[in-house]
């Protein structure tokens, strides 16, 4: 079946932000970085970019390491420590940018302010959730991953504003951890013991 004029011009967008995304990545990543490997007589460097590009397609498409061996030309065993590298470098230079918890009162107020327009909740900042993911057992870790589901996860726990954004997140707990016992470990339980939210203003509202 051919596409019409309005499914061709959404691919073109959908690879073009692609594109735009990748080459902003490998840029960022790229400072990041700042020494790699340099080229020997026996091989040549394993760029930025291709690592980004073997680490994006990972994530993207959960493609066994195997598979990617094949596709990169890259053996098993660099995959498997490109992979965690690069994410550790994304995370470094993008966390500001992309998931930064607010510091002052006026950026919880602005929070605060969205979520009342938007969800008709006011003086919410923020929505708090856990998620668990399965993950294969990790090795000699007994049942310590083990849920009360029957399966080896991990826990996230996530904060988020009213436009889905990320504030804060905390991943890895165990799965064996309860919500509670993740929330009374994290630092974002720690930021608001310290009181750091004393000075947001609480508009109080009646609807009467």
């Amino acid at each position: 079946m051919d596409m019409g004029s309005e499914e061709w011009a959404n691919v073109v967008e959908a690879l073009t932000v692609c594109y735009e995304t990748h080459k902003y990545l490998e840029q960022r990543e790229s400072k990041r970085r700042r020494e790699w490997r340099q080229d020997t007589k026996l091989r040549n460097s394993i760029s930025p970019a291709q690592r980004l590009s073997l680490t994006l397609r990972y994530l993207a498409t959960g493609e066994s390491r195997r598979s990617l061996e094949f596709q990169y030309r890259i053996s098993h065993s660099l995959i498997s420590s490109i992979i965690p590298e690069v994410c550790d470098a994304l995370y470094a230079v993008l966390r500001d940018t992309y998931m930064k918890l607010p510091t002052s009162s006026s950026e919880w107020q602005e929070v605060a302010s969205t979520f009342s327009t938007a969800c008709n909740f006011p003086n919410c900042l923020g929505a708090l959730d856990g998620k668990r993911f399965l993950v294969i057992k990790p090795s000699n870790s007994g049942s310590e991953y083990f849920d009360y589901k029957s399966h080896n996860r991990v826990i996230m726990l996530a904060l988020v504003d009213a436009d889905y954004k990320f504030l804060y997140v905390d991943v890895g707990a165990q799965g064996r951890a309860s919500d509670a016992g993740v929330w009374d470990r994290c630092n974002l339980r720690k930021y608001l013991e310290e009181n750091k939210l004393k000075d947001i203003q609480c508009n109080l509202t009646s609807s009467f």
